[in-house]
């Protein structure tokens, strides 16, 4: 019988639970090995009749196993999570619509009352696929950045960039709910 068992400790970011380093780009495969390690360490199966406490504390840690996947697994959960361990937030809090896009976001619209052609679609998605590719380049840029202004500085960039892939992503799921698409 299981006498002991150690909380994860707190100090632990998601990263560091899984022995990564705080990088944006992970190996999607090595991340699903050090969470399988992780996950047969401390799934509560393993402790079903050890005392209640180390059951509780196997809980506890199976769960935090479980919800550090979830956030490394998801690309933006991932940029999100940097983003709040950097302390880089938003500089008036809420997500708004960046100027430049908010004019074509409105022309857009206009459009899709209008006439909700494949054409609106095509450009909605073109503008979403090119935010992806910029957030793909400054993933990269902050992993390669050799010290912390230029970490920093991509980090600014990828919170602004996180806030018009949001304003994109609403206004596609409105194209594609005008045109009858799930």
């Amino acid at each position: 019988m299981v006498t002991e068992l150690a909380p994860l400790s707190p100090d632990l970011d998601h990263f560091a639970l899984f022995g990564f380093d705080r990088k944006l780009v992970l190996d999607s495969a090595a991340l699903d090995a050090a969470f399988l390690r992780l996950s047969r360490e401390c799934h509560p199966d393993r402790y079903a009749v050890a005392e209640p406490e180390i059951r509780a504390v196997a809980e506890r840690n199976s769960a935090r196993v479980n919800d550090a996947k979830r956030v490394l697994s998801d690309p933006v959960r991932r940029a999100e999570y940097v983003l709040e361990l950097a302390g880089v937030e938003r500089p008036d809090g809420e997500a708004k619509c960046p100027p430049d896009l908010l004019m074509e976001v409105f022309e857009l619209r206009e459009k899709l009352m209008e006439d909700p052609g494949p054409e609106l679609v095509e450009r909605v998605l073109s503008l979403f696929a090119d935010v992806e590719e910029k957030l793909d380049g400054l993933f990269s840029r902050h992993d390669a950045a050799a010290d912390d202004p230029s970490r920093l500085e991509a980090l600014r960039g990828i919170r602004e960039t996180l806030d018009r892939r949001k304003f994109l992503m609403n206004l596609t799921r409105e194209v594609e709910g005008t045109l009858g698409k799930p």
